[in-house]
């Protein structure tokens, strides 16, 4: 934190870190070392507590899809043990290894969703078959809890960023309850700055539309989720457009919540493998009327 002190006709600007240890019953005291802003004090705090009182780890199960031949051969010539999928971080024991027990699940018949699982996590879904669609409606019936990191392209430097179609095999399953994900590219004036190559194959940095930036103004203050985001903000690379069918979404008793909305000078770029910046429709984006909506 900064200080202001102003003593006599002395002015002087002070820094110090501030933090705090939690005791509760026989449990192992939880520390919190020391606080950049006091914004953070709520989910510091929080996170210790539900520590403090855990008993036992909940589950969560994981599904991560394996990486085919292919893309293991061009990992290992990269020097990587695996290719890099966006989501790693998910399997990272610091990411939820310290409030879950994380257990892999293939969705099959030798590899089940564990009934213990307090959530399913369905990481980058590909070519799931109707038995795997049975099992998580089957799982979401009982009263689980699923979250879905779905996109219907992937995106892989080869080079040069490609893109590649790549079908989750929910597509069905998910329009039937209203949602629908589409193969079109969102764009946004409100974007972060990458290095690009130039026409003659110098790097250069420029602004690029498809990595769509999130203002903290435009998210909810009422989800825990979304209300502490400091700014910048937070990035969306290469996201799709999705589209709702209320009518739909009603039948099936499902509640939409909106997280957050892009800025109002966005537009849609059609599926090709080589995105390219439109530099013109990032010139003339102020046309757009309404701003997307992320859910």
């Amino acid at each position: 934190q900064a200080v202001q002190e102003l003593k006599h006709d002395e002015y002087s600007l002070k820094h110090f870190l501030s933090g705090f240890r939690l005791s509760y019953r026989d449990r192992e005291a939880q520390i919190v070392p020391f606080l950049y802003l006091p914004e953070d004090l709520e989910y510091e705090l929080m996170l210790r507590l539900v520590k403090l009182q855990l008993k036992q780890l909940p589950t969560v199960a994981l599904n991560h899809p394996k990486p085919s031949e292919t893309q293991m051969d061009m990992a290992r010539k990269r020097g990587q043990d695996a290719p890099a999928t966006g989501f790693d971080w998910i399997q990272h024991k610091n990411a939820l290894g310290s409030l879950f027990a994380i257990q892999l699940t293939d969705i099959k018949l030798e590899s089940p969703i564990p009934p213990q699982a307090k959530a399913l996590l369905v990481v980058n879904p590909r070519g799931f078959s109707q038995r795997q669609r049975y099992e998580i409606e089957r799982y979401l019936c009982g009263g689980g809890n699923v979250i879905l990191f779905a996109s219907p392209f992937a995106i892989e430097n080869r080079g040069r960023w490609i893109a590649e179609a790549r079908p989750s095999g929910l597509e069905e399953w998910l329009a039937d309850l209203g949602v629908t994900l589409s193969n079109r590219f969102l764009c946004d004036q409100s974007c972060v700055m990458k290095t690009e190559r130039g026409e003659e194959g110098q790097p250069e940095q420029r602004n690029n539309p498809y990595y769509v930036l999130i203002d903290p103004k435009n998210m909810s203050k009422e989800s825990v989720l979304t209300r502490h985001v400091p700014p910048p903000g937070f990035v969306m690379p290469y996201p799709a457009l999705l589209e709702l069918d209320p009518k739909r979404l009603k039948e099936h008793g499902l509640e939409c919540v909106v997280l957050a909305k892009s800025s109002e000078r966005i537009w849609q770029e059609e599926f090709q493998q080589l995105p390219a910046i439109n530099t013109e429709q990032m010139a003339a984006a102020n046309g757009i009327k309404f701003p997307y909506t992320i859910y």
